[in-house]
């Protein structure tokens, strides 16, 4: 566990506690300036989370974090209006 990202660990725990995660890792603000930049990171974050969810055999949160970045990619994906 000394190796793991502390925030997709926080993740981990939040999920086993109540079933789900958030991201509080990034200000909202910098975020909505640099959606493309912050759907990037969110990808990667979710990435991180079901990596850890494998590692520690929660497949209830491997299916989670896979839906996550799925959603977050697609977003990156649509055309804007």
């Amino acid at each position: 566990m000394h190796d793991d990202d502390v925030c997709a660990l926080d993740s981990l725990l939040m999920f086993l506690y109540i079933g789900s995660y958030n991201v509080r890792r990034w200000n909202t603000t910098t975020a909505l300036r640099h959606a493309d930049e912050f759907r990037l990171l969110l990808i990667k974050y979710h990435t991180e989370v079901f990596l850890l969810a494998d590692k520690y055999d929660v497949p209830g949160l491997r299916d989670f974090a896979s839906l996550a970045a799925k959603d977050a990619a697609e977003r990156l994906l649509e055309p804007e209006a």
